[in-house]
């Protein structure tokens, strides 16, 4: 899940903007600190899940194949 957060911030780049990322059941809760960064995140969420899902399972790191399989974003 470490290894998610680390994903999150490759693929956003929003990481001086996001407070906290928690993952549960292939829902990817993400709290941004800046409504602008938030909005811009929001209209882009299709594009960023397949990111992070293409990320993480070209990641040996990750472990269990489909473990961390992102199925959800919400911002908050």
């Amino acid at each position: 899940r470490q290894r998610l957060v680390q994903v999150w911030n490759e693929v956003t780049g929003a990481f001086g903007y996001t407070l906290s990322v928690n993952f549960d059941k292939g829902v990817l809760y993400c709290t941004i600190s800046s409504s602008v960064v938030r909005n811009q995140l929001y209209f882009q969420r299709e594009g960023l899940i397949a990111r992070l899902n293409e990320h993480l399972a070209s990641d040996v790191l990750s472990g269990e194949a489909g473990a961390l399989t992102v199925t959800n974003l919400i911002l908050r």
